[in-house]
């Protein structure tokens, strides 16, 4: 699975949704995680530690391709356009 570590364009937010403990397990597990270069730029050891064990560091717009996205605050509305339409079960979901 590809997964996304988004970095969140509220202002003042700094942090990052996974630690490096969490990318090395996912990485182990068989998963893909892209970490968005700008995530968590107020943390630069924490960063440096989880950018080492990622598989990828790409732009805020690959990483939004992932199949799970993983941030700190809910999607802000400049976020929606990333956003993609699933069918569940027959039914059209956004």
């Amino acid at each position: 699975m590809k997964i996304g570590v988004i970095k969140d364009p509220k202002q003042g937010e700094a942090r990052v949704g996974m630690t490096p403990e969490n990318v090395k397990i996912l990485v182990e597990a068989g998963n893909e995680v892209l970490v968005d270069n700008n995530a968590g730029a107020g943390q630069v050891l924490l960063m440096n530690n989880i950018l080492r064990l990622a598989e990828k560091i790409v732009d805020t717009d690959e990483a939004w391709t992932a199949e799970l996205i993983v941030k700190v605050k809910e999607p802000m509305e400049s976020e929606y356009h990333y956003f993609k339409k699933v069918k569940l079960f027959g039914v059209s979901y956004i």
